[in-house]
């Protein structure tokens, strides 16, 4: 078994953490599902409301993934696992942003509707984001020997891409629950650990 194993309590504490921040990500899922039926009901000011909270659960659980991924990158003593995680955070949240700015900056009175805003400008950099997220999955499914990493970050790939439709909102939580398994599977794997 690798030596990492024997440091438990660190890989414990980074799966608790790491099934935290894939929790708070299937609560923003189903906000989600609740902010398209608020728009096609025309709810008015709900998605907004609801955008924001969106964005916060979005935010505290990818960083959750990011720092447990961090954790395990020193346990495992395998930096392009924080690396690729880190990355894919930056430009989850900081790529919009600046997208977001420059089109203020440039069209200051264009009226950019909710779906526009919410689904398509974020689109290539969820693509891009996934690709180093599922790097940094498959890095820890190499050196950890848990394949539900690896499946977690071929599933959220295939949502990224997929997300511009309602079917990658879908794919995306699904593979969210894949990667709560994932370190469901990590922690089980220390706990029942045997060796000397």
């Amino acid at each position: 078994m690798q030596s990492w194993i024997k440091k438990r309590n660190e890989v414990l504490r980074a799966a608790d953490i790491g099934e935290g921040g894939a929790i708070t990500l299937i609560i923003s899922a189903f906000i989600g599902y609740l902010s398209l039926r608020a728009t096609l009901l025309n709810a008015t000011g709900a998605e907004e409301i609801l955008s924001s909270i969106i964005l916060l659960f979005n935010l505290i659980g990818y960083l959750l993934i990011a720092f447990s991924m961090r954790m395990l990158a020193a346990t495992l003593q395998e930096p392009s696992i924080w690396n690729n995680a880190k990355k894919a955070v930056i430009i989850f949240f900081v790529g919009p942003f600046i997208l977001g700015f420059i089109i203020g900056l440039v069209a200051p009175n264009a009226n950019i509707s909710w779906f526009v805003s919410s689904y398509v400008m974020p689109y290539p950099f969820i693509i891009v984001s996934a690709w180093y997220l599922k790097r940094a999955l498959n890095a820890i499914t190499v050196l950890s020997g848990i394949a539900e990493f690896a499946r977690a970050g071929e599933y959220y790939w295939y949502g990224a891409w997929t997300y511009i439709i309602i079917l990658g909102g879908i794919v995306l939580a699904y593979a969210i629950y894949r990667l709560y398994r994932a370190y469901g599977l990590l922690k089980l794997l220390i706990k029942n650990y045997k060796g000397s």
